[in-house]
C-alpha cells in the first residue's frame, strides 16, 4: 500500500482516532526508513512514543509546554524527565493562569481563576 508521512501532530490525531493497533505504526515507519532509523511495531506506538517523537522532530521549534499540557501530561513528564524543574512543578501547572483582564471582562457570570493561581 501507499503510505503518506504525516506531521507529528497528525500522528497524534491518527493515534487518537485509530481503534486498530495495526494502523498506528504505518506512517511512522516511512519517516523512520527515510531517516535510516529502526522500524517500530504498531504495538509500540502510544502517547508516550508520539510525544517523544514530537520532541525530537520539533526540538526548539514548538512550545513543548503546550504539547504536554494539552493531553494533561505536563506534570508527570516534567517529574519523570526534567530534574531541573521537577522539584518546583505542581499538578496545577498543567493549566495556565487565566489573564486577569479576561476575568475582569467577563462581568455577566462568575469566571474563576484556574486552581493554584
Amino acid at each position: 500500500g501507499r503510505y503518506i508521512p504525516v506531521e507529528p501532530i497528525g500522528r497524534y490525531r491518527v493515534w487518537r482516532a485509530s481503534k486498530k493497533r495495526y494502523h498506528r505504526g504505518r506512517c511512522d515507519n516511512v519517516v523512520r526508513a527515510r531517516a535510516h532509523a529502526a522500524s517500530i511495531l504498531p504495538a509500540q506506538v502510544d502517547i508516550n512514543y508520539i510525544l517523544d517523537e514530537r520532541a525530537r522532530e520539533l526540538a526548539g521549534e514548538a512550545p513543548r509546554r503546550l504539547t504536554l499540557a494539552r493531553p494533561g501530561l505536563l506534570y508527570n513528564r516534567v517529574k519523570q524527565y526534567n530534574p531541573v524543574s521537577a522539584p518546583t512543578i505542581q499538578p496545577f501547572n498543567n493549566l495556565l493562569p487565566i489573564p486577569q483582564n479576561t476575568i475582569d471582562a467577563n462581568s455577566e457570570a462568575p469566571f474563576p481563576q484556574n486552581t493554584g493561581y
